[in-house]
């Protein structure tokens, strides 16, 4: 006899696929399996200083209000650039944004716009700078018990309260919550001692999705260094297998390089093609050489996005619901 609990919960995954969104990088989105990250769930972002990880939060963010979606930017860093955030696509005028004192004002923060249902996806930036109230309202002069362990996060059963409590309304929801986090060299020497507390493990088990960046190569043009090559590896993912890993190109006042990802990747799937004429994409001439190719594309974005559309639908699964 078929258990009608198990029933349910299928024809509920069925009927309500969750919405995908977007990283803003194509290659990303393609290593993700199902064309981004889903909806009604926790990721991931790890990145040491200056790593890239708050440029992919806000692509994340613009490809969500592309959607007509509202979306939140929890402040913990104090290191919001709303010029830079603009550049990657953000609506400043749409974006609900907080910054709140202490890390129990901003998980209670998070629980109620999650709770709400009216949010897309949901970004605290990073998980290291918030403190709890007792450590805040502890006197500077009384010396602190934490360990050098303890000090690389925040109250371990804080953050695993929070993320049971979260976990438990994600899947009533369309929500996607982001937690960055900073990565640093101690971090592999002192992962063993995880194990022996499972609290610090919460995000790690609590996460769909798990992103990890790493600086590679700075991008130079005529002496000067333009942007940035990151590697990202998904080191775990609920919805596909993790793939090989990739890069992606950050530039300076604009952000990840999606246009030069898309002409890429289009000659690799034979859809933008050489001729002797120039670069063409079936009928369009995009121009005679590939700087050419991305500017004309950048200029034209229905035809990007249209190269775009062809590339997803040949290297992007169908097989799993939401991919579809």
């Amino acid at each position: 006899m078929d258990d009608p609990a198990a029933t349910f919960i299928d024809q509920t995954t069925q009927n309500h696929p969750p919405t995908i969104y977007s990283t803003g990088s194509l290659r990303l989105d393609i290593a993700l399996g199902v064309g981004g990250v889903p909806g009604g769930t926790i990721i991931e972002i790890n990145a040491p200083e200056a790593g890239g990880k708050t440029t992919l939060a806000y692509h994340l963010i613009s490809e969500a209000q592309k959607t007509g979606s509202a979306c939140a930017f929890i402040d913990s860093d104090r290191a919001f650039e709303a010029g830079f955030a603009r550049q990657c696509g953000v609506q400043i005028e749409q974006l609900y944004f907080s910054q709140p004192a202490h890390a129990e004002q901003a998980f209670d923060i998070i629980e109620t716009l999650v709770s709400s249902g009216a949010f897309a996806l949901v970004a605290l930036d990073s998980l290291n700078s918030l403190v709890s109230w007792h450590e805040l309202t502890n006197p500077i002069s009384e010396p602190t018990s934490r360990s050098a362990v303890d000090a690389l996060e925040i109250e371990p059963e804080l953050l695993g309260r929070s993320l049971r409590r979260l976990s438990g309304i994600l899947p009533h929801t369309d929500t996607a919550v982001i937690f960055t986090s900073r990565t640093d060299r101690r971090m592999s020497t002192i992962y063993h001692q995880l194990a022996a507390h499972p609290a610090r493990l919460a995000l790690k088990l609590n996460a769909s999705v798990h992103i990890r960046l790493s600086h590679q190569s700075n991008l130079v043009l005529n002496g000067q260094v333009t942007g940035e090559r990151f590697r990202v590896r998904v080191i775990k993912n609920k919805f596909a297998p993790c793939l090989q890993p990739i890069d992606f190109d950050i530039i300076h006042h604009q952000g990840i390089d999606k246009t030069g990802e898309v002409v890429d990747l289009g000659v690799h799937c034979q859809l933008i093609q050489q001729k002797s004429t120039g670069i063409y994409f079936r009928e369009e001439r995009l121009g005679r050489t590939a700087s050419e190719a991305i500017r004309f594309l950048n200029q034209n974005i229905i035809v990007r996005n249209n190269i775009e559309k062809a590339i997803r639908q040949l290297l992007i699964s169908e097989s799993h619901p939401a991919a579809t």
